[in-house]
């Protein structure tokens, strides 16, 4: 393994800087040590988006997909010492890929499969993990052409030969966003490995050539607290869309996009991904258990447990009681 002191003399080659930005991880590693939002606030804006989800499928007479986010969390059992709540069980859930409830446990469910392969791969393979964002130029196309056109380009990327001599995989998700200009603004999340170090203007010289009108990428190495760092990029990899600016159109589009794969795996990391079985120790040291049944004791101040029922539309203000709530003794 390489020290701090060459880390830093390969980091610039030629003038450049190999990593062109530590702002978005540091701020995750920030993130993970204070919550941006209250759980209250967080419910509300999963109540809001789904009321504006439901609407947009009414309009466009998709009532079948208005039902099921409706229905999605509109009872739930709150496990909860009064202070802190252990687990939110639903009565039903949607799945539908905008659904902010389906996206949160999509994305649980995601770091409990890939984390522990993220965590055992860069000590195997000889190789550092990285966040990289790949964007292009905006068009006038749907989502769908736009998803086609970026993971195209992506493919293209993967099989020149300055990829391969540099990664040795990683993993993959698309998110998209939409512009004042009303266009698709598509790009890739990638939790990448590298094996060597390289100028990052070379990347972007290549990218270009690949994408024929883009040069926007960024690189970040991800340092200090490697898991909390490597859980951070993996659920910001999968938060669902935000829908703000979403019109009925925008649904459609969407909901074209059914069976498009928005996440995926690739390289040697997606072999070893398949075939790794972690230790029952080193998946408990990553997901220490959290008691959630009803009489047992509060992971958090030990005291008991107990179930509340509530509608979908009493959980904000549920929440914001349990948060005004006196510290537990």
């Amino acid at each position: 393994m390489q020290t701090q002191s060459t880390t830093s003399r390969n980091d610039t080659l030629a003038g450049h800087s190999t990593y062109v930005h530590t702002r978005v991880i540091s701020e995750q590693r920030n993130r993970s040590l204070r919550p941006r939002y209250t759980r209250s606030e967080r419910a509300d804006f999963k109540r809001d988006t789904k009321q504006t989800l439901q609407n947009l499928a009414l309009q466009i007479g998709d009532n079948e997909l208005a039902g099921k986010v409706c229905r999605c969390y509109a009872n739930v059992t709150a496990i909860t010492c009064g202070k802190h709540v252990a687990q939110l069980i639903p009565d039903y859930t949607c799945g539908f890929r905008l659904c902010p409830d389906c996206a949160r446990r999509r994305a649980s469910r995601l770091v409990r499969k890939y984390l522990p392969a993220v965590v055992a791969f860069p000590a195997v393979s000889n190789t550092q993990a990285v966040h990289l964002v790949l964007t292009q130029a905006h068009k006038a196309e749907t989502l769908r052409q736009a998803v086609k056109r970026l993971t195209g380009h992506f493919r293209a990327l993967r099989r020149r030969a300055f990829w391969n001599d540099h990664f040795k995989g990683g993993m993959f998700a698309i998110e998209f966003t939409i512009g004042k200009d009303g266009l698709y603004h598509a790009h890739l999340h990638i939790l990448a490995f590298r094996s060597r170090f390289f100028d990052v203007q070379d990347l972007k010289d290549l990218w270009l050539e690949i994408t024929g009108d883009s040069t926007n990428l960024r690189l970040d190495r991800i340092e200090g607290d490697v898991v909390a760092g490597l859980r951070e990029v993996l659920k910001y990899a999968v938060k669902p869309a935000s829908i703000t600016d979403f019109t009925p159109a925008h649904l459609t589009d969407f909901l074209a996009m059914k069976k498009q794969r928005l996440f995926g795996t690739f390289g040697e990391f997606q072999k070893f991904a398949r075939d790794y079985a972690p230790e029952a120790d080193v998946v408990a040291s990553l997901f220490p258990p959290v008691e959630t049944h009803a009489g047992e004791p509060c992971s958090s101040c030990g005291h008991p447990l107990f179930d509340v029922r509530l509608k979908g539309s009493e959980l904000p203000a549920f929440l914001a009681r349990c948060d005004a709530s006196p510290q537990i003794e």
